[in-house]
């Protein structure tokens, strides 16, 4: 989640991206979502939907614009993680780990 009046905070989400990649192989697979909030502050915007959408595209993520304000979209992200959670991943377990050789 970044804001989308905060330039910063959408840079941030290449660390995100590597820290979630991490995190998904140690547990159960989940739904990935980019989320812009404070669609509210439209004229303050410092991250532009061109490259919002490309930068969803390059890491497979699907988008939603949202504001707590007005709740624009919030219904809408939870109901999407939720179906695609049990679309595509209920069922998946976390990975188990490798045994330990035997000690000689």
């Amino acid at each position: 989640m970044f804001s989308i009046a905060n330039k910063a905070s959408f840079e941030e989400i290449e660390a995100a991206v590597c820290n979630v990649g991490r995190l998904k192989k140690m547990v159960a697979p989940f739904p990935i979502l980019m989320v812009g909030c404070k669609s509210d502050l439209e004229a303050e915007r410092q991250v532009s939907k061109e490259e919002i959408l490309q930068k969803a595209k390059e890491h497979h993520f699907q988008y939603f614009e949202t504001s707590a304000l007005t709740g624009q979209n919030v219904k809408e992200v939870m109901e999407f993680a939720i179906h695609d959670y049990q679309t595509n991943w209920r069922g998946h377990g976390a990975p188990q780990k490798q045994p330990r050789p035997a000690k000689k």
